[in-house]
């Protein structure tokens, strides 16, 4: 329901409620809550820590796996972004510092001539915002969802470029329901088999979603995020 703040709380209530009886699949599933939790928050590194602990409590459940890889990659691209951030008003505060030592060095006034201020004109942006997300979409009929042996819902298909800029960092998003207008069992994200997907073209992806009670008999897969390459 989008209340992940509220969740995380209630999350860390189950996880003090772990004993010695509770299965450690059990266990591995309440972690696994929290670092979903975590990453919908933006706390990369909470995430991290809470699917690594998922995964060593539960080894085989390929969910938590993909996840872990996924906060991973996300933490890196954030950690990179901020550098990026922080190089580029680095390099804006010398120029500016440049810019004003350069005038002040080589001004020099003109007492002859009086000077005018003209207001120049406001200037509006012309072009519209456009989003990445926006030219990329789940080519029909292509993906299906089927269990596996082991607990998990298993989405495989295909999304397509339908822009004319190249694309990163692709990802879709996989949920279960116990009906058509059922509720909600889980979801996941996973980013597509290709790093780049070049203008027209195509990229499979599979996305692992744990379903422990084999509850789920509806799917749902959409486009969670993508980026332009630089």
């Amino acid at each position: 329901m989008g209340q992940y703040r509220k969740g995380l709380e209630s999350g860390k209530k189950a996880v003090e409620l772990i004993g010695p009886g509770t299965p450690t699949k059990i266990q591995s599933i309440r972690y696994n809550n929290l670092s979903l939790c975590s990453s919908a928050l933006g706390e990369m590194d909470d995430a991290i820590k809470y699917a690594r602990r998922a995964s060593n409590l539960n080894p085989h459940n390929l969910q938590v796996q993909e996840n872990l890889k996924f906060y991973v990659k996300k933490a890196d691209q954030k950690r990179k972004k901020s550098n990026l951030r922080k190089l580029f008003w680095q390099s804006v505060g010398v120029i500016a510092l440049l810019v004003v030592v350069s005038l002040i060095c080589t001004r020099t006034p003109d007492i002859s001539q009086p000077t005018y201020n003209t207001p120049s004109p406001t200037r509006r942006p012309t072009e519209e915002t456009i989003y990445a997300i926006d030219f990329v979409e789940i080519v029909k009929e292509s993906w299906k969802c089927d269990h596996d042996s082991i607990g998990n819902v298993i989405f495989t298909g295909k999304v397509k470029n339908i822009g004319v800029y190249q694309l990163t960092l692709v990802t879709v998003r996989g949920t279960i329901y116990t009906s058509e207008n059922g509720s909600q069992i889980n979801t996941n994200v996973s980013y597509i088999d290709s790093d780049v997907l070049d203008p027209g073209t195509t990229s499979t992806f599979t996305i692992y979603v744990n379903d422990p009670e084999g509850e789920a008999t509806h799917c749902q897969v959409g486009i969670e995020d993508a980026y332009f390459t630089k």
